[in-house]
């Protein structure tokens, strides 16, 4: 029995006590009918009784519901947790396994050419670019282990204001893209951000940027580009990669600008466009079952202090004005 049910019981007798009392103490009962009479009293403490047991009841059923609702949330929570750490720990465990075999050098600074691709631009030091006979544009980005000329391959934190840490995030699809990074070297990332060119997505310059309200959107994108080639959206060793990689050239830093229009290809470092302007990527990361967005430079700061290097978990409801365009790996 818990302390509220005492309560109740408690003002139960104390009611049929008082009433007692009163009708059986003539002299109490006299005094009393002089102000009002003793009736009056014993009805208004049997009122009193029953209203103090109905909010009793009220409040227990509020407060079953909201603790039922509670822990169910905190159940649902828990899972989520729990799943994230395993996903976490899982992928930490085949990219060590992978670390161990290393990354051969002369691979990364030997770009393979995919099927129906040449190379029409750069170098591997520059920016090795090649082109589809679709005309969509991939830069090569070259990856070793080591903090080097070339990308170092694994998940970083850049900048000293963490928002949403790399040990917090896991990506969906992982283990093909890794394989295939350690065994030739590097990946192809697309050069520009996909743009819409008359309802076909390519990665090409001066069309209108794709944008999308989620992953699913994302992947119906993505699944039309390069048909019959490995290509997926981005994933957070790849974006972190790719930054690490356009990190070493040292060219004019881009800010926000709200008025800008946006069109792909705008601004480029090693020749990959559109990472240093004011729109978000949706990416193959995730977080507590959330997923991350990269690369924006954040209005009036400069993008190193935060923006570009930055995860930042989407929330559920996006904003009706808020950009997310996509970016997409190629892979042997």
């Amino acid at each position: 029995m818990n302390s509220d049910s005492l309560v109740i019981g408690f003002l139960f007798l104390f009611s049929l006590g008082l009433i007692y009392i009163v009708e059986n103490s003539k002299d109490l009962k006299a005094k009393l009918d002089k102000n009002m009479p003793a009736r009056d009293i014993v009805t208004i403490f049997i009122v009193v009784f029953f209203l103090t047991l109905v909010f009793q009841s009220g409040y227990y059923s509020y407060t079953s519901i909201e603790n039922l609702s509670f822990f169910k949330d905190y159940n649902e929570n828990e899972k989520l947790y729990i799943n994230t750490d395993k996903r976490i720990f899982e992928e930490n465990k085949y990219y060590n396994e992978k670390r161990k075999l290393g990354i051969d050098i002369n691979k990364a600074k030997e770009p393979y050419l995919p099927d129906g691709f040449k190379h029409i631009k750069g170098n591997v030091e520059n920016g090795f670019v090649i082109k589809d006979d679709d005309g969509n544009e991939f830069v090569w980005i070259p990856c070793t282990l080591d903090d080097n000329e070339y990308a170092k391959f694994e998940k970083q934190n850049f900048n000293n204001v963490i928002l949403q840490s790399k040990d917090t995030c896991y990506d969906i699809n992982y283990k093909r893209f890794m394989d295939s990074v350690f065994d030739n070297g590097g990946f192809y990332v697309s050069r520009y951000e996909i743009a819409n060119e008359n309802g076909k997505f390519f990665s090409k310059p001066n069309n209108e940027v794709a944008f999308v309200k989620s992953r699913d959107e994302a992947a119906n994108i993505v699944n039309s580009i390069c048909i019959g080639k490995n290509v997926e959206l981005i994933n957070g060793f790849a974006y972190d990669a790719m930054l690490s990689w356009i990190m070493k050239e040292k060219e004019e830093q881009y800010f926000y600008n709200e008025n800008e229009q946006i069109l792909s290809g705008r601004h480029s470092v090693k020749n990959i466009y559109d990472v240093f302007d004011n729109v978000f990527e949706i990416t193959n990361e995730c977080s507590t079952g959330t997923a991350i967005k990269r690369g924006i430079a954040i209005e009036e700061q400069v993008i190193e202090d935060e923006g570009i290097h930055s995860r930042y978990p989407i929330t559920e409801e996006f904003d009706e004005n808020e950009k997310l365009a996509v970016r997409v790996v190629l892979y042997k």
